[in-house]
């Protein structure tokens, strides 16, 4: 798991990696602001380093 977002005490994973394949899960970004945010493009081109195989 790669970050999950607290809400209402609970944990609730929202980017993931597969465990048997190179392949990412992220459900960060639902519209064109959320790219305005430099934390949310520095993790959005880490995933697409290590699904490229660049990490």
């Amino acid at each position: 798991m790669l970050l999950t977002a607290h809400h209402d005490g609970v944990d609730h994973p929202v980017a993931w990696v597969s465990a048997g394949a190179r392949a990412v899960y992220d459900g960060l970004g639902h519209g064109v602001e959320s790219y305005a945010s430099p934390s949310r493009r520095d993790l959005l081109r880490r995933e697409v380093d290590w699904l490229l195989g660049r990490s």
